[in-house]
């Protein structure tokens, strides 16, 4: 079965969770055809910093060295060249059961990093077409990086394990 992708971006200014209001998002819609699904991805400002979330010490420790790993990047860059020849790319999984901060923490890393956030759930992103499911990951880290926004993949234990 053949499927194409159809992406319908639009700026919107709406009240975020935090109350925020004003604030312009970006706002992605992913179509698939041939009976696909339809989701949704927004690029929106974080709801969380780093010093509201109550976690342990190795947490906290840890998420301000991802984002200090990804800030001072090009830094090491001007000064040793290209030192990642796979390209710059940070991946952080965040674990645990239901309730323990996981969306929150990928919200807080965004603040820390100034960007927004852009939250998919895995699920809407599978599809029963052969071949549209990673094409549907490839067009979320596309648009992920046109918006210039974190990416989280909400409930990825089920691809991860």
């Amino acid at each position: 079965v053949k499927s194409s992708e159809e992406v319908v971006e639009n700026d919107t200014e709406k009240e975020t969770e935090n109350g925020v209001s004003g604030q312009k998002n970006q706002s992605v819609e992913m179509k698939t055809d041939s009976g696909g699904k339809t989701f949704q991805l927004e690029a929106v400002e974080p709801c969380w910093q780093l010093n509201d979330l109550i976690l342990p010490d190795d947490t906290i420790e840890a998420i301000q060295q991802a984002a200090n790993t990804i800030l001072v990047y090009p830094i090491v860059e001007r000064w040793l060249g290209n030192v990642d020849k796979v390209g710059h790319r940070v991946a952080v999984n965040f674990y645990g059961p239901p309730g323990t901060g996981k969306t929150s923490s990928a919200d807080a890393l965004a603040a820390l990093l100034s960007l927004k956030v852009m939250k998919v759930n895995y699920a809407d992103m599978e599809s029963r077409f052969v071949g549209q499911t990673p094409k549907n990951v490839r067009l979320a880290f596309r648009q992920a990086q046109e918006a210039k926004a974190l990416l989280f993949f909400d409930e990825a234990d089920s691809i991860l394990g």
